[in-house]
């Protein structure tokens, strides 16, 4: 028995299906992180307009993604500082930022 597989190829911005030709998908980079985009022709060439500029005046990054591009710690969620803060009996309000010595704290706890 044959079988054939189809993609459809749907744009991520507007949400109508590409037909064969219109669309294409776009990886793209940026502060360390890798992303994919499925677009129609002229989003894609749009997209590629916007960077033209900052890509002609970048460098070509080789070698290794984990090597080359540093990795930027991304902060911890706040309810879960918030529920760990209220575990160990410090008084942190329910919303808004939460200061840095209880983030410092919850980091220090292994969190």
């Amino acid at each position: 028995m044959a079988h054939k597989r189809v993609t459809i190829l749907r744009d991520d911005l507007t949400g109508k299906i590409l037909s064969d030709g219109a669309g294409e998908t776009v990886l793209f980079g940026l502060d360390g992180n890798s992303y994919e985009i499925d677009i129609d022709t002229k989003g894609a060439e749009k997209l590629r307009g916007a960077l033209a500029t900052y890509i002609a005046a970048a460098r070509r990054v080789s070698g290794t993604r984990s090597s080359r591009i540093p990795r930027v710690k991304s902060a911890p969620d706040p309810g879960t500082v918030r529920a760990w803060a209220a575990a160990q009996g410090i008084q942190v309000g329910d919303r808004g930022r939460l200061p840095a010595s209880v983030v410092a704290q919850f980091e220090a706890a292994g969190f």
